[in-house]
């Protein structure tokens, strides 16, 4: 978390912070309509990285331009954090299991999916109900 302080720095400094929420917010300013962006970049991001390092500046950000509460959108990278459903790669305990266990890449897949969906339905309800 340390290291969120300093690599959201970097992203102001060299104005990509600025570019990326451009390019996730676009024309969007209604909460629930930003956030259906944060989601999916959030779950996508944690299926090979720490999303909370990139992703979260620019939820922050987006928010801040849209004039809305960031801490909804933190709390949304936050969950979509723990939406590493997809992948093998999304958490540690699925690469321990993976191979032991006889698991294909597809497995992970046909689980992931409708877990990932639910993730963001339950998201999409529960974010906007508490914080906006």
């Amino acid at each position: 978390m340390a290291a969120l302080f300093v690599v959201a720095a970097g992203l102001v400094e060299t104005g990509i912070l600025a570019a990326v929420t451009r390019r996730l917010l676009g024309h969007v300013e209604k909460a629930p309509a930003v956030l259906r962006r944060v989601v999916p970049a959030s779950v996508a991001a944690s299926a090979f990285l720490n999303n909370t390092t990139i992703v979260a500046p620019v939820a922050v950000s987006a928010a801040q331009q849209a004039g809305l509460d960031p801490r909804g959108f933190a709390l949304t990278v936050a969950v979509g954090a723990f939406a590493g459903f997809l992948l093998p790669a999304g958490y540690q305990t699925h690469l321990m299991v993976f191979g032991p266990g006889g698991y294909r890449v597809r497995d992970f897949i046909r689980v992931g999916v409708p877990m990932v969906a639910l993730w963001f339905v339950v998201t999409m309800l529960l974010v906007p109900w508490a914080w906006f």
